[in-house]
């Protein structure tokens, strides 16, 4: 299991959190498009489909938890995400090398770096990355161009079935997961800013993502998705109430 050996330190940084100018400086000359959603909600997943349309390029995350295997394939550093011991990434937060960072189900950090931004401003790309709520959150405050979607699943039952579908995830993690969830949603149905995306079939998402980022019809706060992110909540409550 992942641990926060200096998380106090991490939280009084982030509290109060400000990006180099350099770092800001690149990222105002993106176009930054921000997934954020409840775990299992398909972020990573729909990324790769959107960069394999063309015109994006994906940020590779810094992070301090360890290297998994996904599908009996270890992760590798530079390639799903950049591993950093907690003393490097603490040395880069305090030179404003991160446009945001965030603290992952209070056992890790993870952050989007000024190398992952320059090289988006290199390739003339769409920036475009798995993010948290608060991530999302702070760089809405910095006058930076971004767009953020919610990513949700269609029903709680579908949910529960990608959540375990792996089986890599013991009850303690899920758990805990589940308790962000409840947060994450609540924030989302509150937080204009977000669009909400329900997740029902991979293809069709992708699709309808990349035409709103690109301009072809703007995202909307949907009443029906609007009250599938609802009844999810809801239900979700129930079910870390029973």
């Amino acid at each position: 299991m992942n641990q926060l050996l200096h998380k106090e330190e991490f939280e009084r940084i982030l509290s109060n959190y400000q990006p180099s100018q350099a770092t800001l400086d690149t990222a105002r000359d993106l176009r930054i498009v921000l997934l954020i959603g409840i775990t299992s909600s398909g972020r990573n997943t729909i990324i790769q489909g959107l960069v394999r349309r063309g015109g994006y390029h994906e940020f590779v995350t810094d992070t301090t938890r360890q290297p998994r295997s996904n599908n009996g394939v270890m992760e590798e550093h530079g390639k799903e995400y950049y591993f950093r011991s907690e003393e490097d990434f603490l040395k880069r937060l305090e030179e404003g090398k991160y446009l945001e960072a965030a603290i992952i189900h209070g056992q890790q950090i993870s952050g989007t770096s000024f190398e992952q931004l320059n090289l988006s401003r290199e390739k003339r790309s769409i920036a475009i990355g798995d993010f948290e709520n608060t991530g999302a959150l702070s760089l809405l405050k910095l006058d930076i161009d971004c767009q953020v979607y919610f990513l949700i699943p269609p029903s709680f039952e579908e949910w529960m079935k990608r959540l375990t579908a792996r089986g890599v995830l013991d009850q303690q993690e899920i758990h805990r997961r589940l308790v962000s969830a409840e947060q994450q949603l609540q924030e989302a149905l509150e937080e204009p800013r977000f669009s909400i995306v329900v997740n029902d079939r991979l293809d069709q998402t992708v699709e309808l993502l990349d035409k709103q980022i690109k301009g072809q019809f703007p995202p909307a706060r949907d009443q029906v998705v609007f009250d599938t992110a609802w009844h999810l909540l809801n239900d979700l409550k129930h079910h870390l109430s029973s």
